[in-house]
């Protein structure tokens, strides 16, 4: 695996993507806000960068997009919005409908059934 995408840059979102980051991979992280986004990851770089030394964050590569067709060639793409399952379901449907057939698309329900999100 290379390249991860995440779909959301709320906390969780930003935290994957700066954990992926510094274990090496390329991140495409999906944001409705870029601006805001390059803002809040600086922060999250900068804890991260505090609690583990071994994260290589000094050489990540995180590009931060509000197009979602960013997402085509990554090798895993976390779907991070919130527990709404409407809302769930859209992004995995939009995620579904630009990445290639061999992406795996993951989801961080804690609440929701990842049957019933795989089916839809």
């Amino acid at each position: 695996m290379k390249k991860v995408g995440v779909f959301a840059a709320g906390q969780i979102g930003r935290n994957l993507s700066v954990m992926f980051s510094g274990l090496g991979l390329d991140v495409v992280l999906f944001s409705r806000n870029k601006e805001k986004t390059k803002k809040e990851i600086m922060l999250n770089i900068k804890i991260a960068k505090k609690l583990n030394h071994n994260l290589k964050l000094d050489e990540y590569s995180l590009l931060i997009t509000d197009d979602i067709s960013e997402l085509k060639n990554c090798d895993l793409v976390v779907e991070a919005v919130n527990e709404n399952l409407d809302v769930k379901r859209a992004c995995l449907s939009s995620i579904s409908n630009v990445v290639n057939e061999n992406t795996i698309i993951s989801s961080t329900t804690s609440t929701k059934s990842i049957t019933e999100l795989a089916n839809s």
